[in-house]
């Protein structure tokens, strides 16, 4: 008899063609330089995966009747990582502002969706922090970060950019005014 059909869980799902700018947002925020928000601290974790990796993997999972639950996602990776990673990526002249989590909830900053793939509410916290070690080992593979941002910013600049950013420039600079001159620039 064979197995169940795979169930997956996955997080954040990203690559070329993601509509939502939660993830194209930030190697393009880096292209453009200049001041650049970086929200809570560059230890918060971020997890995500490459729709490629994840329709690759389930495609895997159906042909060899590999049936189970599994949670399907990326490995969890600092956002100080992330980050550099987007910089490294476009090499330009940027200034990396982190501000808290607490600052930017104490300015009214949605904790969901006030910045791209940012997550401030404490009772969430387990959400970029995801157990992917029996994918894993059932074959999940996960191309390399800069290959993901490489192809996530060559399609977002053949489309000429999102039609609504996920933090347009001006609200970037708005929200950097509003958290004060306070706040300790650390370069990632």
């Amino acid at each position: 008899m064979p197995q169940s059909r795979p169930r997956t869980e996955p997080s954040l799902i990203v690559g070329p063609h993601d509509q939502t700018d939660r993830f194209a947002y930030w190697p393009r925020r880096f292209q453009r330089g200049g001041r650049v928000l970086l929200p809570g601290d560059p230890n918060d974790p971020a997890q995500f995966i490459d729709v490629r990796d994840l329709a690759r993997w389930i495609l895997h999972c159906v042909t060899t009747e590999r049936g189970g639950v599994y949670n399907s996602t990326g490995r969890t990776l600092p956002f100080g990582e992330f980050f550099a990673a987007c910089r490294e990526l476009v090499d330009t002249v940027s200034e990396p502002v982190w501000v808290p989590t607490e600052r930017l909830l104490a300015t009214g900053v949605d904790s969901w969706m006030g910045v791209p793939m940012w997550i401030g509410d404490p009772d969430c916290a387990a959400v970029n922090r995801v157990d992917v070690s029996r994918a894993l080992a059932a074959g999940l593979t996960l191309r390399p970060l800069a290959d993901t941002l490489a192809d996530i910013l060559a399609w977002d600049n053949a489309r000429g950019g999102p039609a609504v950013e996920g933090l347009t420039a001006e609200a970037e600079r708005e929200l950097l005014g509003r958290v004060g001159r306070t706040v300790q620039g650390w370069a990632v």
